[in-house]
């Protein structure tokens, strides 16, 4: 008896021995696949950590919890071995399901097959029930694979989440994507749907895709705006994200009238939510560009007290010292000083304008510190602000410009921008070149930016870029001989006169 005993805790021990080296061996496929000091980076651990749990096993729960919710690791194949090694091998969850699939395309035959023309047969009886079996097998199934498909959906969301969360991993996000897009045919629930359809948007945002960022957005402010009178939160956060993206391809009064829509539908219960506010802002940054600024100015003043300190910090009180600014009541560094840590771009609209090499050396120091290297814009506007810097300081104008296409060139793949950089960049070209004193290159830029704007009155360039885009008008008007550029000097002037009395008083010094 009591040797019996003995063998079997003895077996026992063999058998959890053998759980813990199969997990060990788990975990050291994971540090393949993503490096140890990759996966340490990813859960937020010390590489020490990982090494030991991979040399010894017995992990914190916290680390396995990580895994599941940063990685995306399968938590039945990381506890058992069970399943795929990844939530996104959404082939395991098809395979799974195949044999229900079948089912349900049979079912679909059968009801395709039923000869309705015969029922006006003798064989009517006969045919509405076998009609009849096949819908109500037909709908058991589609119930079964909806309920099978929906806690994995809901596993993609959640992990896509924290992919384009604090990890901003786009590529990571890319995989869980195309996961989702076939795990979401199997599944019908239309809010697990519209939160995949959100954070495809944002993931299509961080990419610089602006045109398919707002078609998602669309879609899911639509949805929000249909299904009841008022707007809640979330409606509120899919119009603020439609809004961005519309901005990205720089037209602005659709993302004017979006935000204006979303304020006029909030729900009185959402006015002091963060949502409302966000929207607010959008609205508020909207009347800056489109030649309000003391409507921007009074919107932003109002947001300050109700956002969060870190948005605040970050967002909203740079954007007022922008406004600020513009309205020539304060200089670069005192608008500069209305955050510690202001998103970079806001500062580069600043610098671009005044052309001081000391405050273009401070964008560049503040967006080498910044932690946003994933913001499409932050990267842009400080290669734009890197090479005005390089004319300045007298590098010859072919160098510059293949060095800024150079740049251009070389952002991360995900970074499209495209309608960014086919208007904008032909404004901070001609600038670069009459800074560097290439007026042949000067010419042909600005042709290039001045043909596309009169083109595309869809389109709108940020006030600081139509600004710059007015003065580089005036400037070169003043050094041609001819009239070739008469019309685009008569433009700038008119512009500048209706922004001046609008309150925009920084102008004034572009004016001759």
């Amino acid at each position: 008896m009591a040797r019996n005993e003995a063998a079997e805790s003895a077996a026992n021990d063999q058998s959890e021995q053998a759980k813990e080296d199969a997990f060990v061996e788990r975990l050291t496929f994971l540090a393949k696949q993503h490096t140890m000091r990759g996966l340490a980076r990813r859960v937020d651990v010390p590489n020490p950590t990982v090494s030991r749990y991979i040399r010894k096993g017995l992990p914190a729960a916290s680390f396995c919890r990580r895994l599941v919710e940063r990685v995306g690791v399968n938590p039945s194949w990381l506890l058992t071995g069970e399943g795929s090694p990844m939530i996104t091998d959404a082939v395991a969850v098809g395979q799974a399901s195949a044999t229900d699939l079948l089912e349900l395309v049979q079912a679909m035959g059968a009801v395709t097959k039923m000869r309705l023309g015969a029922l006006a047969g003798n064989q009517s009886a006969k045919v509405l029930r076998e009609l009849n079996d096949a819908m109500v097998r037909y709908e058991e199934l589609r119930a079964k694979l909806n309920e099978q498909s929906r806690e994995t959906f809901s596993q993609i969301v959640k992990s896509l989440d924290a992919a384009l969360g604090t990890e901003k991993d786009t590529t990571r996000a890319e995989s869980l994507i195309k996961a989702g897009e076939q795990i979401s045919r199997l599944c019908d629930d239309p809010e697990l749907e519209r939160e995949f359809t959100k954070r495809r948007s944002f993931h299509a945002w961080l990419r610089g895709d602006a045109s398919e960022s707002s078609r998602l957005a669309r879609e899911v402010f639509l949805q929000d705006l249909m299904r009841r009178d008022e707007l809640d939160a979330a409606g509120l956060q899919s119009a603020w994200e439609l809004a961005g993206s519309l901005r990205m391809q720089l037209r602005l009064r659709d993302a004017r009238r979006i935000a204006e829509t979303a304020l006029l539908f909030a729900g009185d219960d959402t006015h002091d939510s963060q949502g409302y506010n966000v929207v607010l802002e959008a609205a508020a940054m909207t009347d800056i560009d489109l030649g309000d600024l003391r409507r921007g100015q009074e919107r932003l003043a109002e947001i300050v007290p109700r956002m969060p300190n870190k948005w605040c910090e970050r967002s909203t009180r740079p954007m007022l010292g922008v406004a600020h600014f513009l309205g020539g009541g304060v200089s670069y560094e005192a608008a500069r000083g209305y955050s510690e840590t202001p998103m970079p771009y806001f500062l580069a609209f600043m610098a671009l304008w005044t052309e001081e090499e000391k405050h273009l050396e401070d964008v560049q120091r503040h967006a080498y510190h910044a932690k946003t290297a994933h913001d499409p814009r932050v990267i842009v506007t400080d290669a734009f602000v890197k090479h005005l810097l390089m004319a300045k300081r007298g590098k010859s104008s072919g160098a510059v410009m293949a060095s800024l296409h150079d740049s251009l060139a070389k952002l991360p793949a995900e970074v499209s921008m495209a309608d960014f950089k086919a208007y904008v960049v032909p404004v901070i070209e001609t600038q670069i070149a009459i800074a560097a004193g290439d007026t042949k290159h000067a010419l042909s830029s600005f042709e290039k930016s001045d043909s596309l704007s009169q083109a595309s009155p869809s389109k709108s360039l940020f006030v600081m870029f139509a600004g710059i885009h007015h003065r580089n008008a005036l400037r070169l008007s003043a050094d041609s001989a001819g009239k070739k550029l008469d019309a685009a000097r008569a433009r700038a002037l008119d512009f500048f006169k209706r922004y001046i009395d609008a309150g925009y008083w920084v102008f004034c010094a572009a004016l001759p």
